[in-house]
């Protein structure tokens, strides 16, 4: 994941998150619970959901 902020100050900038559809890291229990938790905070947030992708940590090694 990663997340946007503002390095010169004084503006609003949302909490955004990337996560591929396939990752087996973060199932879409773990992303619903997140969209939740920003929502209930009342975070400004997105949440793009890469269909079909994997994180590349999570891929095989290939020689």
């Amino acid at each position: 994941m990663a997340l946007a902020f503002d390095i010169h100050g004084g503006r609003q900038c949302p909490a955004w998150a990337g996560v591929g559809s396939e990752d087996p890291i973060m199932a879409p229990a773990q992303r619903e619970a997140f969209t939740a938790e920003m929502q209930a905070a009342g975070v400004d947030w997105r949440l793009v959901v890469y269909g079909g992708a994997l994180l590349a940590e999570c891929l095989p090694v290939t020689e």
